[in-house]
C-alpha cells in the first residue's frame, strides 16, 4: 500500500509542476496587466485633475461674468433712480446738482444704516417729490417712511403716503 501512496505523491508532483508553472506565468501576466492598469489610472487621474482645474476656472469666470452682469444691472437701476430723482427736482425748481448729490449721499448713508438699498431710497424720494414734498424735506420724509415701514410692516409706498398725508396735516 505504501507504494501506491508513494506513486500517487510522485505522480501528483509530476502533474503539479506544469500546472504550477502555468499559474506562475499567469500571475506574471496579471502583474504586468496590473502595472499597466496602474499607469493608465495615473494618466487618467492627471488628465481628470487638469479637466477639473479647467472646469473650476471656467465656473469662476462664469461667476465673475454673472457678478459683472448683476453689478451692471444694479448700476443701471441706480442710474435710473438718480435720473428720476433729478427730473423730479428739476420740476420743483430745486438746484439739481446740489440737491441730487446731497440726497444720493443720504441714500447711501441710509443703506449702511438700515440695509434699504440706496436706489430704493432714491426712488422713494422721487416719489415723495412727485407727491409734493419739497427738496429740503425729501431726506426726512424718506427716513420717516422707512422707519414707519420697518415698525409697522407696511410697504414703503404705503408708509410714504401716510408720512406725506401727515406732513399735509391729514390724519384720517
Amino acid at each position: 500500500m505504501s507504494t501506491n501512496g508513494i506513486d500517487f505523491v510522485i505522480g501528483g508532483k509530476d502533474q503539479a509542476k506544469p500546472a504550477m508553472s502555468s499559474v506562475e506565468k499567469s500571475l506574471e501576466r496579471l502583474e504586468k496587466k496590473t502595472d499597466s492598469l496602474g499607469s493608465a489610472t495615473n494618466r487618467l487621474a492627471k488628465v481628470t485633475g487638469a479637466l477639473v482645474g479647467a472646469y473650476a476656472a471656467f465656473k469662476g469666470v462664469m461667476a465673475m461674468i454673472g457678478g459683472v452682469d448683476r453689478l451692471n444691472a444694479a448700476y443701471d437701476q441706480q442710474a435710473e433712480s438718480v435720473k428720476g430723482l433729478e427730473v423730479a427736482l428739476k420740476l420743483q425748481g430745486a438746484s439739481v446738482d446740489v440737491e441730487s448729490a446731497r440726497l444720493q449721499k443720504f441714500a447711501g448713508d441710509m443703506q449702511k444704516l438700515t440695509g434699504v438699498g440706496d436706489e430704493v431710497t432714491i426712488g422713494l424720494m422721487k416719489q415723495a417729490s412727485m407727491l409734493g414734498v419739497t427738496a429740503d424735506q425729501l431726506d426726512d420724509t424718506a427716513k420717516a417712511a422707512i422707519g414707519l415701514s420697518e415698525a409697522t410692516g407696511k410697504s414703503l409706498d404705503e408708509s410714504l403716503k401716510l408720512v406725506q398725508s401727515s406732513l399735509a396735516g391729514q390724519f384720517d
